[in-house]
């Protein structure tokens, strides 16, 4: 009998997320206060997405500073602040992290790594110049890729396709309180309450290590580029100083990848509340 248990309970669990949404989640609430047990104080994923939307806010307010500089304080400028960012959403990685790339005679033919066409990045001076397509360049990592290339990699996947770093959070959606009823309405005739409720709080408690785990993952990552961006800044400049009032690059027109790839931002923010 224990071991039919087990296998049940086991394929139970895998099919949990089924439950919640295919039971009426509109019948009167039973047992609640046998499931009150199962909510931590702590949710990893929420303490992510603050922090991430607290380093996009410093990235955004240094975009403004540096559009209007101070020219009699002289600083070494932060650059860190703006690559370092992981978003708390899709919508906010295209505003924020990536920059759009101006065909210029200067740059370096490259291929995408996606579809290994040719990036526009020089000039279309002849006919029997080889196609390309615009080209995007992620700050945080500095590669460079296809607009309508990374607009489809984004679709299936947050990191960056050629070092696989994190660009934005994803939220996977919680268990919530209402979840919890619905399965032990549904299932706890069957399979007894108290049981539904031990399998519900190791996935609930499953939940919050992962995000935890994520969260130190990007945290260590911070740290190491943040690192390696200084030590590089030491090795370029020295002890030179950057005074105010020569930014050229920072007094570019900001550029909303939103509209370039079709992206609603309303939806997007929409998900990240769900």
């Amino acid at each position: 009998m224990t071991c039919r248990w087990e296998v049940s309970s086991a394929i139970f669990l895998s099919n949990t997320t089924i439950a919640f949404f295919t039971v009426n989640a509109a019948e009167p609430r039973e047992k609640q206060a046998a499931t009150n047990i199962l909510f931590a104080p702590y949710h990893g994923t929420i303490f992510v997405t603050v922090q991430a939307q607290n380093t996009a806010r410093q990235a955004k307010r240094h975009r403004h500073t540096t559009i209007h500089p101070q020219p009699k304080t002289p600083r070494i400028r932060p650059r860190a602040v703006i690559i370092m960012a992981i978003f708390p959403s899709k919508s906010q990685f295209l505003r924020l992290g990536v920059q759009p790339i101006t065909p210029s005679p200067a740059h370096v033919s490259q291929d995408c790594v996606i579809c290994k066409d040719p990036l526009a990045l020089r000039p279309h001076i002849t006919t029997s110049t080889p196609p390309s397509h615009p080209a995007l360049r992620i700050e945080s990592c500095g590669h460079t890729l296809g607009l309508e290339c990374l607009s489809a990699w984004l679709n299936v996947s947050n990191t960056c396709p050629t070092c696989s770093r994190t660009l934005f959070q994803v939220h996977i959606p919680r268990i919530t309180q209402e979840d919890i009823d619905v399965v032990i309405r549904s299932l706890g005739h069957r399979y007894g309450v108290d049981r539904i409720v031990s399998l519900l709080a190791q996935r609930i408690r499953k939940q919050d290590l992962e995000a935890v785990v994520m969260m130190q993952k990007n945290q260590e990552e911070t740290r190491r580029d943040q690192f390696e961006m200084a030590e590089q800044d030491w090795l370029d400049n020295g002890d030179e100083l950057d005074v105010g009032g020569d930014d050229d690059d920072d007094e570019e027109e900001e550029f909303d990848a939103h509209e370039a790839m079709g992206v609603d931002e309303d939806d997007e923010d929409k998900r990240v509340l769900e």
